[in-house]
């Protein structure tokens, strides 16, 4: 595996495991011990022979099954939810569509292509209600640039475009994050 896409593969890894340990307290134990494969024999705590890449798709592919099993409407949606809704979006579906974007450029595949469509989607659909017109957004405006790179449907160009918009038009503290 060439140090690019070693690189490329370690950021989609973070992303994935970003949106799956954001969903919710309660479910992120099941990162913390993940099965082993499918006839693995390596007890906890002892070593595996398997090479990085092995283990990074390994990870991967529980993360991703992860996501699957919890889906609702085309994305796994955050418990946290009724708190703060932009914010949930931006922790959960946002960083869900930034490592299917990454996914679909390592891995292209009708299902990482469906996943990106169904987060950006998501988005385009809710997206007066789950933005906040600050700095906030650019995350969000990101994912949806990522999203219209993988599958050139124009309404995540034309919502990227407005969080840009915005953003161009902010000053002073509200160009801050926290």
């Amino acid at each position: 595996m060439t140090t690019d896409r070693r690189r490329l593969a370690h950021t989609s890894l973070m992303l994935l495991v970003a949106a799956a340990l954001a969903l919710a307290p309660a479910t992120s134990w099941a990162l913390a011990d993940p099965p082993q494969p499918a006839g693995a024999t390596v007890e906890p705590g002892e070593s595996d022979d398997r090479s990085g890449s092995e283990a990074i798709d390994d990870m991967l592919e529980r993360i991703t099954s992860f996501l699957h099993r919890h889906e609702v409407g085309g994305i796994t949606p955050d418990p946290r939810i009724a708190i703060n809704p932009s914010e949930a979006n931006r922790l959960s579906v946002v960083s869900q569509l930034l490592g299917f974007n990454q996914m679909d450029r390592l891995h292209p595949s009708r299902v990482t292509r469906d996943d990106v469509i169904a987060r950006a989607d998501f988005l385009v659909d809710h997206f007066y209600q789950f933005t906040s017109g600050s700095a906030f957004d650019g995350m969000t405006g990101y994912a949806l640039l990522g999203a219209y790179e993988r599958v050139p449907d124009p309404r995540y160009l034309e919502k990227a475009r407005l969080v840009v918009e915005r953003s161009i038009a902010l000053s002073g503290w509200a160009n801050t994050l926290n």
